[in-house]
């Protein structure tokens, strides 16, 4: 009981004492006054026997927490309610499983590269046994020949046939060098004659690849006929009839060499003007065999026809009212109506043109040809 408390009974135990002194009966030998301090002190004592105080407890000071005293060494058990995990007996790692190294996709395919259809030079003049280290790798004619780049199997013809555009070039190394194309080459001319015999595109090509229009690194160059008003590079018309290439190539080191060969065009819609042309000559049993081709016409007799001649003659004297001598020729190809022993002293050359019926001769329609 606390203090307050203990004050609050003691009061009221006092005041019941003196209530009770005052109403009781006299006659007692004790004088009255002893008689209430002692009754008073016996309750006092009594009550404070029975409602003794009790000091308010003391505040007990936190205890300092004990520090775990470290256990001896040596096997100790685990608490019954803790699991033990099972101990696991001592093994060798593993063996690490090699793994495979992933695998490189396959590279794809390189693109195929398009392959020049290629023909014969017809005809090659200072090659072969003169030149035969000039060539290239293509199994045609001893490795002189013409490429067309973009032209399929089904467009190459002999005598080659232009219609809308026009794409060729030549492949050559000097094997003494190299088997690549260029080695040892210094560059390559073209010069191409229409069918009045007028030159009507020069180029020289320094890079390999050769192209006639130039480029080749790595395509070459498309002359395409609508694209420049139907005009050569140099501005001469592109006109319908054979045309001849001489391709000269000039190696870094010994002689050059002229490969040539002819074609024709064909614009449609375009009349085709009349050409003669020579394509090779040779000697046979005392003549020459002149091989030979016309454009625009069929030789005939009466009729449009050709005149052959040696190149003493001018041309305007190869037919009437001209003095020739000359000799006329209406029929297929060879001609042999001149013999070894006809060529005179001072010529070199054979030539053609073509004549009208009055055996007059258009000038400019035909060539001339080196005699063997």
């Amino acid at each position: 009981m606390n203090t307050s408390n203990w004050i609050r009974v003691s009061y009221w135990v006092l005041v019941g004492l003196l209530l009770a002194a005052c109403g009781a009966p006299g006659g007692s030998d004790v004088p009255e006054v002893d008689r209430v301090g002692t009754r008073v002190a016996e309750d006092l004592a009594v009550a404070a026997t029975l409602t003794a105080a009790v000091p308010p407890p003391a505040e007990t000071p936190a205890k300092k927490p004990v520090e775990p005293t470290a256990a001896a060494p040596g096997p100790t058990s685990a608490p019954a309610d803790t699991p033990v995990p099972p101990t696991e007996a001592a093994t060798e790692p593993p063996t690490a499983t090699p793994v495979p190294a992933p695998t490189e996709p396959p590279p794809p395919p390189p693109e195929p590269t398009a392959t020049p259809i290629l023909i014969p030079v017809l005809p090659v003049d200072g090659g072969g046994d003169q030149t035969p280290n000039l060539r290239n790798n293509r199994p045609v004619n001893d490795g002189r020949n013409i490429a067309f780049p973009g032209f399929s199997q089904a467009q190459i013809s002999n005598p080659m046939v232009f219609r809308d555009r026009m794409v060729f070039q030549v492949e050559v190394f000097d094997a003494n060098v190299g088997t690549k194309d260029g080695d040892g080459i210094e560059n390559v001319t073209f010069r191409i004659t229409g069918p009045s015999g007028t030159l009507v595109h020069e180029r020289t090509e320094n890079n390999a690849g050769y192209c006639v229009f130039g480029g080749g690194e790595p395509d070459c160059t498309v002359w395409v006929f609508a694209d420049h008003g139907y005009r050569w590079p140099d501005g001469e018309p592109i006109t319908n009839g054979t045309h001849d290439v001489e391709a000269t190539i000039n190696p870094e080191n010994g002689d050059s060499v002229t490969w040539m060969w002819s074609f024709k065009v064909e614009l449609p819609g375009q009349q085709q003007p009349l050409a003669a042309r020579i394509n090779g000559i040779s000697v046979q049993n005392g003549l020459y065999v002149v091989d030979f081709g016309t454009s625009g016409f069929t030789p005939q007799l009466p009729g449009q026809h050709v005149h052959f001649f040696f190149n003493t003659v001018p041309p305007e004297q190869a037919g009437v009212p001209g003095s020739g001598p000359w000799i006329l020729y209406g029929g297929p190809s060879p001609f042999t109506g001149y013999g070894v022993a006809d060529r005179p002293g001072d010529a070199t050359q054979m030539c053609i043109l073509v004549a009208n019926p009055d055996h007059s001769v258009q000038l400019g329609t035909g060539n001339c040809v080196g005699l063997p």
